[in-house]
């Protein structure tokens, strides 16, 4: 079982080395061997194509949420700055993902994965619209955080979890 992980995982770890000096769809099966040292056969076995190593590095970035409870998704500010600490401890996977620009990966990762929207926080809504809501603020929270740790990223690494939020709910939400 270690081993599968270990060999996927160098395929990931490969992905994002690449994507360092070429564009996603640039990267080829042979480039993920020749940088992970595993062969295209042991690639296959877990692979179909690019894509999925990329799906699986969405998924390997939520995988260690599922108990951890500051990553509940809520309305309050501790959640927030919580998931932004995760994802900047992560901004090696986060860059890669962004510069993918195949961030519907990321989405549907973080919709497996963080634990969904709470349902106190909802008034009570049909079946039908409680699906829209969860789907909208899945893909919103996906997509604002992928932009807000590239920027974080591009610009050195200098604001804190604490900062970001600031900026956000100051600069952006009241302008």
């Amino acid at each position: 079982m270690y081993k599968k992980n270990a060999k996927k995982n160098q395929f990931r770890d490969a992905l994002v080395e690449c994507m360092r000096t070429k564009n996603f769809t640039d990267i080829t099966i042979s480039d993920l061997s020749r940088v992970s040292k595993v062969s295209r056969v042991t690639f296959y076995r877990y692979f179909s194509n690019t894509t999925d190593v990329l799906e699986y590095l969405c998924d390997s970035l939520f995988e260690e949420t599922d108990g951890i409870d500051e990553l509940k998704i809520s309305r309050e500010d501790s959640f927030v700055v919580s998931l932004l600490q995760y994802l900047m401890e992560r901004s090696d996977l986060m860059g890669a993902i962004y510069r993918s620009r195949r961030i519907d990966l990321f989405e549907r990762s973080m919709a497996r994965h963080v634990n969904e929207v709470s349902l106190s926080m909802l008034p009570d809504l049909s079946p039908l619209e409680l699906e829209y809501i969860k789907a909208a603020y899945t893909a919103a929270f996906s997509a604002g955080f992928g932009a807000v740790i590239s920027v974080w990223a591009k610009n050195g690494k200098k604001e804190s979890p604490e900062d970001i939020l600031r900026i956000f709910k100051n600069d952006l939400i009241h302008q």
